[in-house]
């Protein structure tokens, strides 16, 4: 990595906290590139540690329909504990994720990926 691409950490930022700027920033972009409104239906696929943040930062938005699709325990769990509906949540291991957001009610999903 070239030097001028580093950047010190402040001594009160552990580096726990700095391993996590990358994914966050990952997950804020994603969201700022579509700008959902409260009244939208964000669609997160994916619940590794990039798709929990973005799930995480809609529910903080105020987003009022979020669905989320992962495939581990773990995964429903965490959303779960986000505020994510079990309703909200599918299992693409045992579901076609396709068929199950599109018999969600109508509206214009926003897709992160």
């Amino acid at each position: 990595m070239p030097e001028w691409n580093l950047i010190k950490l402040p001594e009160s930022v552990s580096f726990e906290a700095a391993a996590m700027l990358e994914p966050m920033a990952v997950a804020v972009h994603s969201i700022r590139s579509v700008m959902p409104e409260y009244n939208d239906i964000a669609v997160v696929c994916g619940l590794g540690t990039i798709g929990l943040l973005i799930t995480m930062f809609l529910v903080e938005m105020g987003v009022q329909n979020i669905l989320v699709v992962g495939n581990k325990k773990l995964q429903k769990k965490m959303a779960v504990q986000l505020g994510i509906a079990e309703s909200s949540y599918c299992d693409s291991v045992s579901t076609d994720m396709n068929r199950w957001i599109m018999e969600k009610p109508k509206a214009e999903a926003q897709m992160f990926f």
